[in-house]
């Protein structure tokens, strides 16, 4: 979680409410955030993320101060003419995005080095009261084993020191060796993606609802996981927003192209219209893809893109995860290859730990619970980690 070569903007089909303030975003990066590989400027993530936001009438100004070939290094304070954290702090945005998605490797750089960057960058945005989002790196196709390393390195870190502000622009155009980017979304160069590829960076920067700190949400996808399992294809999300209850439609796909209608959902597994779930138990043989269609208050809504590949059943990842009736804990279900200590984080949207947990996980599968007693009404995070250096991430609502 395929070509997007349709007229289909995944958002709210409602009229957009004026709003009496709205939102300045500036974006830092490097030649994909400039919209390298789009076919037209409208096209690219950046454009499709303005285009959205000042849709729903949300978008004051967008500035691009993106530039390619630039590196981290370029973004720090004081540093170049136009695509410094000192540029975007001047045009007084409420919102900076920060995606340098390959340059840092291509030159070697450190882990270390690269993650510094972005922390002194985010820093100089939150002291002075703003938001700031990092994405992760892309994939790129040509590099060495140690430039991939150092990409992954780089991704996994964001996850880790930008928990609740970070964008994964690495899982929905990853190809299936885990390094390079996936075929139909290469702009033809192995570097940039092309339409299809931007639209899916846009997804992710949709599905994360970064204006939520300044207007009432909508109901939008929280997140929305495939986990390979013994009786097939479980499918697990969760919304958060406010609006009746939705209902779903489960679409799936051969080629991450053609999408067809394989099932419907109306009803919460939970009761308050928040998680959801469904079995595929007759996956076709090959690679599936699956995207989901939610329709609430006459808004029709899309989520991200996943896929999973056929084969045996994933060896460290969430089959469900859900808040009892009670609402007093958080039941975590971890499905496991092997027996493995494993360390469980709750964070707020700000990053901030509330809740660590550590414990065994028993394969092939293992229930935790989590105490939520004491903690604000809002989205959280679970973080996972295994003492082999598995990991998994999920958003959930704490109501």
């Amino acid at each position: 979680m395929r070509k997007f070569i349709f007229v289909l903007l995944a958002g709210s089909l409602v009229v957009s409410p004026a709003y009496a303030q709205k939102v300045r975003i500036v974006v830092l990066g490097s030649s994909t955030a400039a919209g390298n590989g789009a076919s037209v400027p409208d096209s690219s993530w950046v454009g499709r993320t303005k285009t959205y936001f000042k849709s729903l009438g949300q978008l004051d100004t967008l500035y691009n101060l993106a530039f390619g070939g630039t590196r981290t290094e370029d973004a720090l304070p004081n540093n170049g003419e136009n695509g410094s954290v000192t540029r975007a702090m001047a045009l007084h945005p409420d919102l900076v995005i920060v995606s340098f998605v390959s340059n840092d490797a291509v030159a070697d750089i450190p882990i270390a080095t690269t993650m510094s960057n972005l922390r002194t960058i985010a820093k100089v945005v939150t002291d002075a009261g703003k938001i700031c989002w990092i994405t992760t790196p892309h994939p790129r196709n040509s590099f060495t084993t140690f430039q991939n390393n150092l990409q992954k390195g780089v991704r996994d870190s964001t996850y880790l020191q930008f928990p609740g502000k970070n964008l994964d622009f690495w899982d929905c155009l990853v190809a299936s060796d885990g390094v390079s980017i996936n075929p139909i979304y290469d702009y033809g160069d192995g570097i940039h993606c092309n339409d299809a590829g931007h639209f899916q960076m846009y997804a992710v920067v949709k599905a994360a609802n970064i204006l939520a700190p300044f207007f009432p949400l909508p109901l939008s996808f929280v997140d929305f996981t495939a986990v390979r399992q013994q009786e097939g294809n479980l499918l697990h999300w969760t919304v958060g927003g406010k609006g009746s209850c939705p209902s779903f439609e489960v679409q799936r796909s051969g080629n991450g192209s053609d999408f067809r209608p394989v099932a419907e959902k109306t009803s919460a597994d939970d009761g308050n219209c928040t998680i959801y779930s469904w079995l595929d138990a007759s996956p076709p043989a090959g690679r599936s893809y699956y995207r989901l269609k939610m329709l609430s208050d006459g808004a029709i809504i899309y989520s991200p893109i996943v896929s999973i590949g056929a084969g045996a059943a994933q060896p460290f990842a969430l089959s469900a995860l859900f808040i009892p009736e009670s609402g007093a804990l958080l039941s975590v279900h971890l499905q496991t290859d092997q027996n493995r200590r494993i360390t469980l984080s709750v964070m707020d949207a700000a990053g901030s730990v509330v809740r660590r947990e550590e414990g065994q996980a028993f394969a092939p599968s293992s229930r935790f619970d989590v105490p939520l007693d004491g903690l604000a009404k809002g989205l959280y995070f679970l973080h996972i980690t295994s003492s082999d250096g598995k990991r998994v991430t999920k958003g959930f609502i704490f109501r």
